[in-house]
């Protein structure tokens, strides 16, 4: 009869040794609990903001935390799933102020912040850019909802709204020590301009690609409850393309919500399930002034809307 060769048994200590080993590989093995960071989109008088771009950022670049982005809903409400860890937090509304602030993820509970948007006040300027501003997605899907943010000494922190053309609604000057970022729904933060980089020597055109943590805990923006159509024009008639349109209501202790577009290549806008109420309708245009009118929306009508903005001179 052929003898079967022993096989190798492990003494008692090198076994004891193996289970050490594999002990810290399996703790990093284990994804880190996910905790919930919650919060509101308010104006100053605590009415909420719907459809708001609010973005979440590791607070040190070289985290491996996720970068997401969310539109407020009709509360001004949002929601992201996110490891433990220090964010930045940042929201992003037409005709308002920047808001920022940092906030520290628990690993034992969730995390509520308050998103505040102070009224902006209107930049003018002649040169906003020395090259022009082309952002454009690489698979030619529409752009989605996309801000630069422009920081510096020596001034607040700009949000400027990127038009379905590629190119920034308002205008910013800009000085060698601004920094200038680039945020997009699902698309991340880019960095256009880095500080101390004249602004001359940037090339301002970028090709944007979907983010790793694109479809990760974001909220969608839940939808106005009607039938608003309008057009924006100069005041000779001429249409106004990527015109920036904002309804408010005009008593902000009603429960009447928000909301915004940009007008389309022949200066159009439409919203459908508008709340019947008084609105104060806000246009504005690069090279335009802002205009300002008021509005009363019917209940069970179509609501039709024109806005004349005027060439600054």
């Amino acid at each position: 009869m052929r003898k079967v060769p022993p096989r190798f048994l492990p003494s008692k200590c090198s076994l004891a040794f193996a289970v050490l080993l594999l002990v810290p590989v399996a703790a990093e093995a284990q994804p880190a609990a996910r905790r919930q960071l919650t919060g509101r989109v308010v104006d100053g008088a605590g009415t909420a903001i719907a459809g708001a771009f609010v973005t979440v950022r590791p607070s040190e670049p070289s985290s491996e935390l996720p970068e997401l982005e969310a539109l407020s809903d009709d509360a001004g409400r949002f929601l992201f799933e996110v490891p433990p860890g220090t964010y930045r937090v940042a929201g992003h509304v037409v005709g308002f102020d920047l808001s920022r602030s940092t906030v520290e993820v628990a690993a034992d509970r969730d995390t509520a912040v308050s998103v505040v948007m102070a009224i902006g006040a209107i930049v003018d300027c002649d040169t906003p850019f020395p090259n022009p501003v082309r952002v454009r997605t690489r698979r030619g899907e529409p752009l989605p909802t996309a801000f630069l943010t422009v920081t510096g000494p020596g001034h607040r922190p700009l949000s400027l709204i990127v038009r379905s053309s590629g190119s920034p609604a308002q205008c910013s000057p800009l000085a060698t020590e601004d920094q200038v970022t680039l945020d997009a729904l699902g698309y991340g933060e880019h960095l256009l301009k880095p500080a101390g980089v004249e602004p001359g020597k940037v090339a301002w055109h970028i090709v944007i690609e979907p983010s790793a943590w694109a479809r990760a805990g974001r909220t969608t923006r839940a939808a106005a409850t009607g039938q608003i159509r309008g057009r924006v024009f100069d005041e000779y008639g001429a249409s106004i393309p990527d015109a920036s349109v904002s309804f408010q209501p005009l008593d902000p202790r009603s429960e009447l919500k928000p909301f915004q577009a940009i007008a389309d290549a022949r200066g159009r806008f439409d919203f459908t399930g508008v709340s019947p109420g008084t609105y104060r309708v806000t246009g504005t245009a690069f090279g335009f002034e802002t205009t300002v009118i008021t509005q009363e929306v019917a209940a069970g009508e179509d609501t039709d809307v024109t806005v004349v903005v005027r060439r600054r001179r």
